[in-house]
């Protein structure tokens, strides 16, 4: 099957650890990890969907309008934070659901990017998804199996 959508995690994927509440206050592309913008670019070019699955504790219209300001609202086709009404914190898989949802697509036409294995990997995986973890620790890309692969950083994706 082809994959037809990629999701990512902010923290410690797209963007920097411990960057957001810098990046709401005063937004600058400067909080993403090299490659993440030539990535988004490059997916977006290909017309493979972008989606941003992330646990928020600030306002999801305040992380929104930092998106905008910069540019980058227009790279993701779905957003979905954990503070949607009936929504959880990831690793609760209804997050995932309603991205894939939101996002018309299967998990076998999905992959999800994240750092975390916990939050991020292990659930997309349960539910028939692909799944790229951010490893800093690999120096080079890794297949784990045919549904996971570790790289160090998303700029190792392109």
């Amino acid at each position: 099957m082809t994959i037809r959508f990629v999701f990512f995690d902010w923290g410690s994927t797209l963007a920097r650890p411990r960057t957001r509440a810098q990046f709401i206050r005063t937004p600058s592309k400067d909080v993403l990890y090299p490659g993440a913008m030539s990535l988004l670019r490059t997916l977006k070019r290909q017309g493979i969907g972008i989606g941003l699955i992330s646990n928020m504790q600030y306002s999801p219209s305040s992380m929104n309008k930092a998106l905008r300001q910069v540019g980058l609202d227009r790279y993701f086709d779905v957003i979905v934070y954990n503070t949607t009404p009936g929504l959880c914190k990831k690793p609760c898989t209804a997050i995932f659901k309603k991205a894939l949802t939101k996002a018309s697509v299967s998990p076998h036409e999905a992959i999800m990017v994240g750092n975390s294995v916990d939050k991020d990997i292990v659930p997309f995986l349960r539910l028939g998804g692909k799944a790229i973890h951010i490893d800093p620790i690999y120096t080079r890309p890794h297949q784990i199996t045919n549904n996971l692969i570790v790289v160090p950083n998303v700029g190792h994706l392109l």
